[in-house]
This record gives C-alpha cells, structure tokens and sequence, in this order.
C-alpha cells in the first residue's frame, strides 16, 4: 500500500518531479556514457599493446632486464621452446633475440632496442606485421606526388621473410625521425656477446605504424639469424622468449606454471612486462566509480532539497495522518520510498539512454581522427568504442537506489519530527 501511495505522492507536482527525474537520467546518462568511452580508451589500449607491442608472457634471464647486456642470455633455447610448447593453451612461441643498438644514417643516428626474431614465429606472437604499411594505406591523393607509382614503391614495404638479405622493419616515427624510407640503408652498432662493440648495415624492407609512436620510435626489427651473427651468438642462445595464449584469461595461471618449470629464470606477464599498461584498466575502473560517486553525491544533494520541500509543503496534510492514527513508521517509511522511487526512476531512464547509446557507438567507434597525432604520441587509437558490461550496469543501478535511500533519511527525519497538533495549524 504504502509504494501505491508513495508513486501518486510523486505525480502530485508533475512539473517538481519530472524537473528531478530528468536531471537524475541527464546525469546519469552522461556519467555511463563517460565511463563507457573511457572503458573503452582503456581497453583499446591495453589489446594494443598487448596485440602489438608486449607479449603476454615472456622469460628472460634475471639480470637481463637491468641493462640488457648480451651475456645475460638463455641458454638451450630448443630444449626449452620443447617443454613449453606442450602446455596446450599456448599457441605461439618466439625466441628473440634482444641488443640495445644506436641506428645512424648519413645525416642523423639515435639509440633504439633491436629484435632478432624469426617471422614465421614471430607471426604466432606478435600482430606487429599487419601494420606495415601496404599500397592502400598510402594517401596517394597529394599535391606533391608527381609520381604515384614511384611513391607507392618507395613507401609500400613487407614485413621479414627469411629470403631476404640483412632487412629490418622500423616505426613510421623513426623513419621520419631518421628520414629514411623503404630500401634505405641503416648502420646498426651494438655490443656483442663478449662485450666488444660491433655493427652492421641493414636494408629497411618495410615500415610499420601503430598507435603508439614511442613504441614506433625505440624499437626495430631483423632477422635473428642476422643479429645473432653480428653479435657473435652460439646457436642456440636467445635473450627472450615470447609467448601467446589461447585465452589471455589464462596468463596469471601459465605464467605460475613456466616459473616452476624454469625456477633459474624471470617470467613475466604482460602487465609486469609493462607497469603501466597493466595499470591502465584497474586505475580506469577506480576513476569511473569515483566519477559516478561524483555524480550521484551532486543529485542526491538535489533529491535532498526536493524532499525537503515536499516535507514542509506537507505539513499539515503529514499531521493529520499522524493524528488520525498513522504511525512514525509508516510516515518514514513512506517519505523513503517516495524519495527512492523517484530517483530510480530517472536513474533507470539514465541507464537505459547510456546502454542504448553506447550499443549505437560501440561497433562503429567514435572517431577522434582530428587530434589522431596527440593520441598516437601517448599510445592511444583514435577510433574509440565505447564499452559497457550488465554487472557495471548493475552495480550502478544498486548505487543509484543506495544514492535514493541515503537522500530519503533526512527528509524523512524531518517528517518524523513534526508534532500533529503543531502540524495541523499551519496553513
């Protein structure tokens, strides 16, 4: 009975209520939707890097990682892609060899981190060769492009085969940076196993673009044959092994396994390979909460003053009630469910307006092409989609009543308090 009474008290003043219900569902609907785009900024990102530039496990020798020095390698790298490859949940492997190097040109030279993979490997771990740029990718509509086809040529590249003489694969980044295009010629400089510098001329066979120009700008690629050559490398020796799962769920568990399999060495997930890429999405999460809690801790100050000027309107009529038997209780009681109904019900219309929005954006993605360059500098896509789930829609919805109930206390305190006698002369 008393919800009956409670939802005709909310339509006495239509206008008041409507006024409320709409800012409840505005509010709401922006902060889902804010969420949601940030959400899915996030989770681009984290697929990104984990797609393009970090795999999702990778073994390494301890000291490895402090300064990349070549002597800190993993031995008996067969034996070992042997053994894991028997854990069925994986379905890449790559051994990599790793070398800090400084790349020159005639003109210009800067220090990067140099891979020596194999490609067909390579390809099981890494979706790095689906970048480079190809024919259609070439913005051939262009004023200073006397010779398309010539332009094509120089700018269209392919990714490492195994037939090819001395090739590396460079950033978009670090071509401009090192004005070189496809068949230039780079000098590489490192230092070899024994600690002696050496070096070696590579021929760029392809450019590759992502959505992160520092990873496009520190990082090159060439056949690990060649590196291990320069490097004067025993056979079997690699400073890094690379690999993919079926299920990324499954990271955490088969990273605990490769460590009781090889005790003498580092594994690390993609979210220790990367501090700040593994904080991305438990950092997002806790600022999307914070910001709804924002937003409700506003509207239920709003639904606050609303009720409050429902109570003292109410006066006389509260009194009388209580006079002709009502009890406290049920005067309480009826202030607070007129109070959550009508906050749950903008906050429903809020919900249901963002999950209508974001299922409309998330497919196509919201294109953000126009400040494309800020994004890329700091690793993120200009295309966004938008991403919500059903328990994020329920633990907002659970908010939105607590928001409801906890506004309810004070007007219905103040209702409470009313005396009937006294109640009952007020005009």
């Amino acid at each position: 009975m008393i919800p009956s009474i409670a939802w005709k008290n909310i339509w006495r003043n239509k206008t008041r209520s409507l006024v409320v219900i709409i800012a409840t569902a505005l509010g709401l609907f922006g902060g889902l939707f804010a969420s949601a785009f940030m959400l899915g900024v996030s989770e681009e990102r984290v697929n990104e890097g984990i797609r393009y530039e970090t795999p999702e496990i990778k073994i390494e020798h301890p000291k490895f990682k402090e300064n990349l020095e070549p002597h800190f390698a993993i031995n008996k790298a067969p034996e070992m892609t042997a053994e894991i490859a028997k854990i069925p949940q994986i379905t890449g492997i790559s051994p990599r060899v790793v070398s800090s190097a400084m790349v020159q040109t005639a003109t210009t030279s800067t220090g990067l981190t140099l891979f020596g993979v194999e490609p067909v490997e390579e390809k099981k771990v890494s979706m790095l060769y689906q970048t480079i740029w190809k024919a259609a990718d070439i913005p051939i509509k262009r004023p200073d492009i006397t010779d398309i086809a010539k332009f094509v040529a120089d700018s269209c590249g392919s990714y490492l085969t195994d037939d090819q003489h001395i090739p590396i694969i460079i950033g978009e980044k670090l071509a401009r940076k090192l004005k070189v295009k496809v068949r230039s010629k780079l000098v590489v400089t490192m230092q070899d196993y024994n600690g002696a510098l050496t070096g070696g001329a590579f021929r760029v066979v392809g450019i590759f673009r992502t959505n992160n120009t520092q990873f496009e700008e520190a990082n090159a690629f060439v056949l690990r044959k060649d590196l291990a050559s320069l490097m004067a490398l025993p056979d079997s020796t690699v400073m890094q092994i690379a690999i993919r799962l079926n299920d990324q769920k499954q990271v955490n568990v088969i990273a605990q396994q490769l460590r009781k399999m090889f005790p003498g060495l580092n594994v690390f997930t993609w979210e220790e390979s990367d501090p700040i890429l593994g904080m991305i999405n438990g950092m997002m999460v806790l600022y999307i909460y914070a910001f709804l809690i924002i937003i409700l801790l506003a509207l239920g100050f709003v639904i606050v003053n609303t009720m409050l000027m429902v109570v003292l309107e109410r006066v006389r009529e509260l009194g009388m009630l209580m006079a002709v038997g009502m009890s406290k209780w049920r005067v309480f009681s009826m202030i607070m469910v007129e109070t959550v109904l009508l906050t749950l019900t903008g906050g429903l219309i809020g919900v249901l307006l963002g999950y209508i929005t974001v299922l409309a954006t998330s497919s196509s993605g919201i294109d953000l092409s126009s400040v494309s360059e800020g994004l890329r500098a700091i690793g993120y896509s200009p295309i966004v989609h938008p991403q919500l789930d059903i328990p994020f829609l329920l633990a907002v919805t659970f908010l939105v009543i607590l928001t409801g109930m906890i506004a309810s206390v004070f007007p219905a305190i103040k209702a409470l308090k009313l005396k009937p006698v006294e109640a009952l002369r007020q005009e």
